[in-house]
């Protein structure tokens, strides 16, 4: 009997606290559950207390200064709860242009662009090549990586066209130096050189390093910011182990996005390797002492270009 009778208490005990929380609420808001004083249309916010008060803005006033900023964009407010700056974060990807054969193009600035991001890849370096006839082991040294970036370029700093500019890997000769890689760029804005060639292999003669790998290509962005940018990495020197036939050509040097080849030896003498696109520098060729045929280098692989339009 007593624990029903607790139980109803209880149950009113809740009644009365609802209907002290709606009149005071009702005292607050008034009867149409509005602020007092308040004017049409306006947007609520809290005072110091926690209170609900007319903030003083209307819908108005943040469209009237939106046009301080960026259509769609990002707006943020001070503490006046006015819109003071926007950004062009709420722009939406459109066109994704990709241009990976060597060759010079023609790129057309669209209406209502907001901004670019382009990725720019030069070419790789070709290997070394190897001699025949040689006392010794004959080993070219590798080709070095294309420069690589990621830059992203606002559509005012634009022309209505920029050339694009894509840079051919290196080519790799028998018993002779390999060729540099071409650079790739956009406009003037980035530009991306190729990786020079590795360089051919002398007669060992003595065991110890052999020539030196091509150096890697170099980045320069002249305009927008960058979001990835790296010189591209040199060629691997050829190795002898020995006076004789032992030791390595030497390996491509990557980049960013692509992959040197690897070296060769002994016991898989032959060509270079060529590297892997976009821009990875070849591999230096390999002839043992009783190689009867000058060998190339790897070929260096072709440069790229994406321009990523966003509107």
């Amino acid at each position: 009997m007593f624990g029903r009778i607790g139980l109803k208490v209880t149950a009113l005990a809740r009644q009365l606290l609802k209907a002290e929380t709606a009149a005071a609420a009702r005292a607050t808001l008034g009867a149409a559950g509005k602020v007092g004083g308040a004017t049409a249309d306006n947007l609520a916010a809290l005072d110091a207390n926690g209170d609900l008060t007319d903030s003083g803005k209307s819908p108005a006033s943040f469209v009237a200064s939106s046009e301080k900023g960026a259509a769609n964009g990002v707006a943020t407010l001070n503490a006046s709860g006015e819109v003071e700056q926007s950004s062009s974060l709420g722009a939406v990807l459109g066109a994704i242009r990709v241009y990976d054969t060597p060759g010079s193009y023609t790129w057309n600035r669209p209406a209502g662009l907001k901004y670019v991001i382009v990725t720019v890849v030069g070419a790789g370096g070709a290997g070394g090549g190897a001699l025949s006839g040689t006392t010794g082991a004959s080993a070219g040294s590798g080709g070095g990586g294309g420069a690589s970036a990621k830059v992203l370029i606002d559509a005012s700093a634009l022309g209505a066209s920029e050339t694009v500019t894509v840079g051919a890997g290196g080519v790799g000769a028998a018993g002779a130096d390999g060729g540099a890689g071409g650079a790739s760029s956009f406009g003037s804005h980035v530009s991306c050189g190729g990786g020079a060639g590795g360089l051919y292999g002398p007669d060992s003669g003595s065991s110890g390093v052999g020539v030196a790998g091509g150096a890697g290509g170099n980045v320069t962005i002249s305009s927008g910011t960058k979001l990835l940018g790296a010189d591209g990495m040199p060629g691997a020197p050829a190795r002898y182990t020995s006076a004789y036939d032992g030791g390595a050509s030497g390996a491509g040097g990557g980049c960013s996005f692509g992959i040197g080849a690897t070296c060769k030896g002994w016991f898989d003498y032959g060509d270079g390797i060529p590297g892997a696109p976009p821009g990875g520098g070849g591999s230096g060729a390999y002839n043992r002492s009783s190689s009867t045929v000058d060998r190339p280098g790897g070929n260096g692989a072709d440069g790229l270009v994406i321009v990523e339009e966003y509107y």
